[in-house]
């Protein structure tokens, strides 16, 4: 039976005070993104399936000590990152065998949020998001985690700061490094090819500052200008924004039945919260 996921505003205290099945409707509002952060960081789709799996156990033990301090997806990553680097470490002194996740046909469950769109622009959305997760396997994983969370599961860059325990300019700088290799991987399938002019200004950290919050009117009226007099930046822009609209749109609520299983082992192993 499929879950069906209530957006009840009360169902972390039900499942905190012990309600069974508010924790198992909680688990199911949260594992996806959980499993979309353990496919992308961990090497194999194994290794994967027990981060989530662990990390819901995790969860559901420590559920009556979190307070709020954070938001609970927050809260959720952070468990979830702390098995990934142990699975990593497990990983690099054993063997392998399992799927690699990294390869874009391997990130199982990544669903496209609108599945309302004519059929052509569904398949150049599902070739973009292919093309998004081969070049986010790419990415050091210290770039890779900050793109994820930030712009796939949409943490603001100071909440993927207190995370990571890095400061918000770190995480800025590796997070527009990362989109702008993500950018440079769509750029062939979507950019005519051309030589750049001189003297242009970075338009790609402009626009990702822009995204950040952190230009002024003044320079946002000036790269609005400059993107009407250069095709060739406002083609680059163009790029960017589409790489970081394909990162959010593989953000998805969608529950697969594997994943049913995970949470449904992870309760047995639990025990009450």
């Amino acid at each position: 039976m499929a879950f069906t996921v209530p957006a009840n505003a009360d169902l972390l205290a039900r499942a905190q005070a012990g309600d069974a099945r508010a924790l198992e409707l909680l688990l199911a509002e949260h594992a996806p993104r959980i499993a979309r952060f353990a496919a992308h960081m961990c090497r194999h789709a194994a290794d994967a399936d027990d981060v989530v799996q662990e990390t819901l156990i995790s969860a559901s033990r420590a559920l009556r000590s979190f307070r709020g301090q954070s938001a609970l997806p927050t809260w959720l990553f952070a468990i979830a990152r702390s098995h990934c680097r142990r699975q990593r470490r497990k990983a690099r002194s054993g063997s392998g065998g399992a799927v690699d996740v990294h390869e874009p046909a391997a990130v199982r469950d990544l669903q496209l949020t609108d599945r309302a769109e004519p059929a052509d622009q569904a398949l150049q959305g599902r070739e973009l998001a292919a093309e998004v997760a081969g070049a986010m396997a790419q990415l050091a994983p210290a770039y890779r985690e900050v793109l994820l969370l930030r712009d796939v599961e949409g943490l603001t860059a100071p909440e993927v700061g207190v995370l990571l325990g890095t400061p918000v300019a770190t995480v800025k700088t590796r997070l527009h490094r990362a989109r702008m290799q993500v950018r440079d991987r769509l750029a062939p399938l979507l950019e005519a090819s051309g030589s750049e002019p001189s003297g242009c200004p970075d338009i790609g950290r402009i626009y990702s500052r822009h995204l950040e919050g952190d230009i002024g009117p003044a320079t946002c009226a000036r790269m609005q200008q400059h993107l009407q007099d250069c095709p060739y930046c406002a083609r680059r822009c163009a790029t960017l924004r589409a790489a970081v609209a394909s990162c959010a749109a593989l953000k998805g609520d969608h529950i697969p039945v594997r994943l049913q299983s995970i949470i449904r082992h992870a309760l047995d192993h639990a025990g009450a919260p």
